[in-house]
């Protein structure tokens, strides 16, 4: 009777529904071939987000909007993630790293991030996240700006799963630009593929670490190979049992407020967490495809 009661405990825990946050960084929009292209991979962003019933948290940075004559067509865009039931949320105005940015820097550019957005949201805006996800490689200046965030009533949203789509994206635009769709195609499953390892990857982490599945708070970015292929992401995290929930969900896991040490000034925030209580992991995580490195690679030379 008892190993039948394991056996279901273990049964429904394996079938468990997993639950995620959607985010999106550097609005209004990455590696845009033309504004027009950007308005229309946006629209068609947001349709996959409506289409799963995702309510997610987009990050602005405020200077990609001052583009010479465009401004209120990326004004627009921005508008577009509201009008749709998304949030803004501040990623600063110019994407420095904290790292390598004083506080009162960065402060003054956090100040100058949230001057259309916070207009256009029509709240207050609550979330903040840090540009390359560093958080500051001193004490001083990460207290400092903690301080400064609580008193604007700001809340730091960190991320528990990562797939490089930004990695991903770079190569998939090249493609577009050179016509060769097939490529682009290949590049993209690939991402859909590897994005659902990745998932699977840190929930594993987040079971080995904590015990448990975190509510997870997934990074992607306003680009296009997300326009793309992010609805096929959606479907698989489906398959995968992971329900959508709200970026003001996820943060309410106590997992959050767990300290993380200095020492692990940027990163995802599993990795930063373990290093932090100087866990070790035999997980090995995803690796990007020799065929994707290197058109990578060649585009940067």
């Amino acid at each position: 009777m008892k190993k039948a009661l394991i056996l279901l405990l273990f049964s429904i825990s394996s079938f468990a529904q997993k639950q995620v946050a959607i985010t999106v960084d550097d609005l209004p929009f990455v590696m845009e071939r033309s504004l027009v292209d950007a308005q229309t991979a946006t629209t068609k962003f947001i349709q996959s987000l409506d289409r799963h019933n995702v309510k997610a948290v987009a990050f602005v940075n405020e200077q990609f909007i001052l583009n010479f004559g465009t401004v209120d067509a990326r004004t627009e865009i921005l508008n577009q993630w509201v009008k749709a039931g998304h949030e803004l949320g501040n990623h600063t105005f110019s994407h420095p790293s904290f790292n390598e940015t004083s506080l009162e820097e960065y402060i003054e550019d956090f100040i100058r991030g949230e001057a259309i957005s916070k207009k256009i949201n029509g709240n207050p805006l609550r979330y903040f996240r840090h540009p390359y996800l560093h958080t500051g490689n001193d004490s001083l200046k990460r207290y400092g700006f903690d301080a400064f965030l609580e008193k604007r009533n700001y809340q730091i949203a960190p991320v528990t799963v990562d797939s490089y789509d930004w990695y991903y994206n770079k190569v998939y635009v090249e493609a577009l630009k050179a016509g060769n769709s097939k490529l682009a195609e290949e590049i993209g499953k690939e991402y859909v593929e590897h994005s659902i390892k990745c998932f699977r990857y840190f929930d594993e982490l987040s079971k080995e670490q904590l015990g448990r599945s975190v509510k997870h708070i997934f990074l992607c970015h306003a680009n296009r190979i997300n326009a793309d292929y992010i609805d096929e992401v959606f479907t698989q995290l489906k398959k995968e049992k992971y329900e959508f929930i709200t970026l003001e969900e996820a943060l309410k896991d106590e997992a959050y407020r767990l300290p993380v040490s200095i020492e692990t000034s940027r990163g995802v925030w599993l990795h930063r967490w373990r290093v932090t209580q100087k866990k070790q992991t035999s997980l090995i995580s995803p690796k990007l495809s020799e065929k994707v490195t290197k058109l990578f690679e060649k585009n940067n030379r």
